[in-house]
């Protein structure tokens, strides 16, 4: 939720600081900078010293980043707040998804990813877009640093409840395996009713049509794993040991965010319940994509891979498709809506393809390279897609992300 809660309030915050077009780019660049840092630095230290105390730790970055931002006196101290709340939010995504992952059988992990990452993304987007509904109402027009202000502060408060909720949670056992803390995991299996075989060192199975080809191949970075229990763990050089798994950590390289709740401020005229509850539309659409992603990655002739190529052709080309519907309020509602859902398929279905690609001892370091390549691609989406719409007109960013696209699905097809 806090990718998108400045997006809500960019044009809030701007009007309180009298900021230029790269001024506000530059509010979300600085969140995708401290992504970019943490992505890097959580998937390390989880991998090193544990997925849980990383989670519970990046969740407390959030908070106490979100809490501060709400308080900032002046932009330079906004931008340096965003950077510790994306500092945080980069060591969730990838610690999560491995944690997550290796509490699953390999036969209910598709289905069950598929709605932690689609779903879930989608209840928090409906959450952010009622919070800025019902703030936009309640304070009422003129209020906008009364507005960002609240809005930054009530959105922090379910990291510090998720915090405190993940203290229940135990430590994955298959990272106490592979860190040679056997005792530990085997109590942990009995707790959990696990069979021991379940506490498997390699990724999973990756489905048909291609997935399978990826599993065979992982086996020997897995043996290797196991070979080499001495080596350090969260060591990035293990990302690239053998062939396929190098052509599989450049190929994830390519991913690219984009931020499109603040393109929908720009075509609002200044509307804010329209902004909120187009946007609370678009969320309900990650909650059918996060199904169709799950029929996509059960479906044996495309398989995880081929599910996410395809996916990312087809949101290239709803994408641009959606460029040429600017010119009527209406139909771009509803076309972004469609978009969006077609976009969710491709990020949902990520989350189960990768996590599957890499054994126990490194995860969370691929999980989070692959996330750092990404976060640079939000580090520049912002700033690019103020300029590119001052200056060309709302059809440009658009059309640049459409090939982005293109491109991702080829380097899906490279695994």
């Amino acid at each position: 939720m806090e990718v998108l809660v400045l997006a809500f309030v960019l044009e809030a915050i701007a009007t309180s600081f009298e900021l230029s077009s790269v001024g506000k780019g530059l509010i979300g660049s600085a969140s995708f900078f401290g992504m970019l840092v943490g992505a890097g630095f959580w998937s390390i230290y989880a991998d090193k010293r544990g997925r849980r105390t990383a989670f519970v730790s990046s969740l407390a970055c959030v908070f106490v980043g979100g809490v501060l931002s709400s308080l900032a006196p002046s932009f330079f101290v906004l931008c340096l707040c965003r950077v510790l709340v994306g500092f945080g939010v980069g060591g969730n995504l990838p610690v999560t998804t491995a944690l997550v992952t290796e509490f699953l059988p390999t036969n209910d992990r598709a289905n069950i990813l598929c709605a932690t990452a689609g779903i879930f993304w989608g209840i928090g987007m409906i959450f952010a877009s009622l919070l800025g509904l019902m703030l936009a109402n309640v304070l009422g027009p003129g209020k906008e640093e009364a507005m960002w202000r609240w809005f930054l502060g009530v959105a922090a408060l379910p990291s510090a409840i998720v915090a405190v909720a993940y203290r229940l949670l135990p430590e994955s056992p298959r990272f106490l395996q592979v860190m040679g803390r056997h005792d530990e995991a085997m109590q942990m299996t009995m707790t959990l009713s696990l069979s021991p075989t379940d506490l498997d060192s390699g990724g999973g199975g990756g489905g048909g049509g291609g997935g399978e080809a990826v599993a065979a191949g992982i086996g020997d970075a897995a043996s290797h794993g196991q070979e080499a229990e001495n080596a350090e763990a969260g060591d990035v050089r293990e990302l690239f040991h053998t062939p396929i798994l190098r052509r599989i950590t450049l190929s994830f390289y390519f991913g690219v965010t984009f931020l499109l709740p603040r393109y929908y401020d720009k075509i609002s005229g200044g509307q804010a319940n329209f902004v909120y509850i187009l946007s609370a539309l678009v969320g309900a659409t990650f909650i059918p994509g996060a199904f169709a992603a799950m029929w996509l990655c059960s479906e044996r002739r495309l398989g995880r891979v081929g599910a996410l190529k395809w996916s990312s052709y087809a949101t290239a080309a709803a994408v641009i498709l959606l460029a040429t519907t600017l010119r009527v309020k209406a139909v771009f509602a509803v076309a972004s809506i469609l978009t969006l859902f077609i976009t969710t398929i491709p990020g949902t279905v990520k989350y189960v393809l990768t996590p599957e690609i890499y054994s126990t001892k490194y995860r969370t370091v691929g999980l989070g390279s692959t996330s750092v390549v990404t976060r640079l691609g939000g580090l520049l989406a912002p700033v690019l897609a103020e300029v590119l719409y001052d200056g060309w007109g709302p059809v440009a960013p658009l059309l640049v992300f459409g090939p982005i696209m293109v491109i991702t699905g080829i380097a899906a097809g490279c695994i």
